[in-house]
């Protein structure tokens, strides 16, 4: 814009100086424009390489789901095929964090199938197939950074040694080394938004499922974090 303003002003014989001065100025900002956003980007999402799929990992018919009388969603179909990046848009109440529930088996349909992978949402091989990143940041306030991604990794029953080595790969990746032994409620809202995207990765899912991944995180890590 400053750039652009000093064409305007270099027509006008008068203001000849004053558009050198502000061109000057323009060229010193783009100058430094480059080392700023490097500088600006304080992490990066490396997302674990999941293992072989199906064509079309996850499927679901005739969804429902009512509470009493009132009706969230009704007669979904979903077919989403490997390698899609897809977006669930919606206006606040619509239902978008309760059909991803529905896909997760957080909560039951009211009518419905779901396949995750050619099993059951409700099977162990479903459940660990997805990485979930939860709207609501939901950690333990008594683990510290590390300790909730060993819980995590123990969880889905990953050896003592690699949970290790898995979670301090995703506190590098997110940029926590520096928080690791710091207890959850000590983090400031965006750390613990980090903790829950690397805890989300951790048993390295197939199919990953983020409900408003960057609620609470400031603008720089969105630059850094998003492709």
């Amino acid at each position: 814009m400053l750039m652009a303003q000093a064409d305007k002003m270099r027509a006008k014989a008068t203001k000849t100086v004053a558009a050198q001065n502000m061109a000057r100025r323009a060229e010193r900002l783009l100058s430094g424009l480059e080392a700023e956003r490097a500088h600006d980007k304080v992490a990066k999402l490396r997302f674990p390489k999941p293992s072989p799929c199906g064509k079309t990992p996850l499927r679901a018919s005739g969804l429902s789901r009512s509470y009493g009388s009132q009706e969230v969603f009704t007669d979904v179909d979903l077919a989403i095929d490997r390698g899609s990046r897809v977006v669930v848009l919606g206006l606040n109440g619509a239902g978008k964090t309760t059909l991803i529930s529905a896909v997760c088996n957080l909560i039951r349909v009211t009518a419905g199938e779901i396949s995750v992978f050619g099993n059951p949402a409700a099977s162990l091989e479903a459940r660990r197939s997805i990485g979930l990143a939860e709207q609501d940041i939901n950690l333990d306030r008594f683990l510290t950074v590390e300790e909730t991604l060993l819980y995590h990794g123990g969880y889905f029953g990953m050896e003592k040694e690699d949970a290790k080595q898995r979670a301090w790969e995703m506190i590098d990746a997110f940029d926590l080394r520096a928080k690791a032994a710091v207890r959850a409620p000590m983090l400031s809202g965006g750390m613990r938004r980090r903790l829950l995207l690397a805890r989300a990765l951790m048993h390295r899912p197939r199919l990953v499922i983020l409900d408003e991944p960057t609620a609470g995180v400031d603008f720089r890590l969105r630059q850094g974090v998003w492709p």
